[in-house]
């Protein structure tokens, strides 16, 4: 058998591990998700992330939202306490939606983790 090695040209795959995003696609989930929508969520805090944003809810609750290789989004709705992570929900979404997406899974009081990923 021959060993493949890879040239000079070649890409590594880009797998869950490594996939980071750019500042200004940050700046554009931030312009999708809109001003209004931004504010009401997080009262405008923004948290970079390695893929993604989050915005600080209150209460624990803290919305991601993550932008994937194939161009898609993953929204999840996070409790954080004592150090440990706990998600409660996620949708998946695209530029059309990830703003209602971004909404609703910041009214945890509202709407519980199976009901949220319904609403838009």
């Amino acid at each position: 058998m021959s060993k493949i090695v890879p040239t000079a040209n070649q890409v590594e795959p880009v797998t869950p591990a490594t996939w980071e995003i750019h500042p200004e696609e940050r700046q554009e989930i931030v312009r999708q998700i809109g001003r209004m929508n931004l504010l009401s969520i997080s009262g405008g805090r923004v948290k970079a992330l390695r893929d993604g944003i989050e915005l600080p809810v209150n209460a624990g609750y803290h919305v991601q939202v993550i932008l994937t290789p194939a161009d898609e989004y993953v929204v999840r709705r996070v409790f954080r306490r004592g150090g440990k992570e706990w998600e409660r929900g996620r949708v998946d979404a695209w530029t059309g939606n990830v703003n209602q997406a971004a909404y609703y899974a910041s009214c945890y009081v509202s709407y519980d983790a199976e009901e949220w990923p319904t609403k838009f």
